[in-house]
């Protein structure tokens, strides 16, 4: 799934369980090339194609998933 720099894939308003814990270990402009197991991607459930905006595809069930985030820069609130 490619996405744009300024947006961020949710499903169903949740990320991949796998981004945020990579995402905590990133320093600002720090670009990460990961493969990301099943059972930290989707799982079992996978995504379906009514759970998406438009766009975006299906994801199968236990799924890996290549990953490849740049961290632009961190919003402190």
């Amino acid at each position: 799934m490619l996405l744009e720099k300024s947006k961020v894939a949710r499903v169903d308003g949740h990320l991949c369980s796998a981004l945020p814990k990579a995402i905590k270990t990133m320093t600002r402009e720090e670009k990460v090339d990961s493969i990301v197991q099943p059972q930290y991607a989707f799982g079992e459930e996978g995504v379906t194609i009514t759970s998406l905006p438009n766009g975006f595809s299906p994801i199968p069930p236990n799924s890996m998933l290549h990953v490849a985030l740049e961290l632009l820069g961190i919003l402190l609130r």
